[in-house]
C-alpha cells in the first residue's frame, strides 16, 4: 500500500485506496473523474487525502 505522509496529513495513490476499499482501481479513478472523490495531481499520479477520503466514506462527496 502506497501512502505518503505530508505534515500531519497522510495521502493514499490509486492503488492503495481501491485495495483498501476492495473496489477496481479503474472505479477509483472514475470516482476521481466524477469528482465524487477529491483528489490531487502530483506529476503524473493522483494522491487521495486521508481528510477527502474520510468525506467521501461519509457521503459528503460532490454528486453531479
Amino acid at each position: 500500500m502506497k501512502t505518503v505522509k505530508i505534515g500531519r496529513n497522510k495521502f493514499y495513490n490509486v492503488e492503495a485506496l481501491s485495495e483498501m476499499l476492495d473496489i477496481p482501481v479503474g472505479t477509483v479513478r472514475a470516482y476521481i473523474r466524477r469528482k465524487r472523490i477529491k483528489a490531487v495531481k502530483i506529476g503524473k499520479k493522483y494522491m487521495i487525502s486521508e481528510e477527502n477520503l474520510q468525506k467521501f466514506l461519509d457521503g459528503e462527496g460532490e454528486q453531479k
